[in-house]
């Protein structure tokens, strides 16, 4: 069997456009300025969709820095969708940290407390703190970890750039921005494209996903060290 022993497709953000206007039945040589305008606005609008439905392992990062004595917050990256995995690591050992609600934080009757941190509150706001409980003391050196999602990098037509997506994904892209557009430029063709697409994300999202055993830890109480 004669193979091409490649794996270099990975079209620009302009082809994916290009073939988003042809599902469209809007021809490349038809296309003009304000066509590519709303095709990259609709690019990134599907993208932040995209953050919003789940975790997209190709944007899951790792993050660290150490806590200091008595600091009851620490800001955190605007870029951060969500926190996934938390720890602390302290002498050599690692130990997660349980997530409480601002309701739980609140509730706290000494925030201030020190000790070794066994809990945190994420205050997501557009400029995010991280805030550990108990606060960190001065009896050991203790650094956080975290993985997080990060958003996805803006979708930019020029110089050829590309999409920050993997493989499998690039079909689910493609229909899904064709769908975008065709509420825009071809209403008649929606309810074909946007089935399309639902199909394509379903299957993107089938293989977007670690092969590993559900394991679930109910958390019935708080935990405090």
């Amino acid at each position: 069997m004669s193979t091409s022993n490649t794996f270099n497709f990975n079209p620009s953000l302009g082809d994916f456009v290009t073939n988003a206007f042809a599902k469209c039945g809007i021809r490349r040589t038809e296309l003009t300025a304000q066509h590519m305008q709303d095709a990259a606005f609709e690019s990134n609008l599907m993208m932040s969709d995209w953050a919003g439905d789940g975790i997209n392992l190709w944007n899951v990062q790792f993050g660290s820095f150490p806590l200091t004595q008595g600091t009851i917050s620490y800001p955190m990256s605007a870029n951060i969708t969500f926190l996934l995995d938390v720890y602390i690591t302290q002498g050599g050992f690692d130990r997660l940290l349980y997530p409480i609600s601002r309701t739980d934080y609140a509730s706290l009757a000494q925030k201030y407390v020190q000790g070794y941190p066994t809990s945190y509150w994420y205050d997501k706001l557009l400029s995010p703190n991280f805030y550990p409980w108990p606060l960190a003391d001065s009896n050991n050196t203790y650094v956080l970890n975290y993985y997080y999602m990060e958003h996805n990098q803006d979708s930019v037509l020029a110089n050829g750039t590309q999409q920050q997506i993997p493989w499998e994904y690039y079909s689910a892209f493609a229909s899904g921005l064709a769908s975008r557009l065709a509420y825009l430029y071809a209403p008649d063709r929606v309810p074909v494209l946007e089935a399309k697409y639902q199909r394509d994300w379903l299957r993107a999202q089938q293989v977007g996903s670690e092969n590993v055993p559900l394991t679930m830890n109910v958390g019935l109480s708080s935990y405090f060290r």
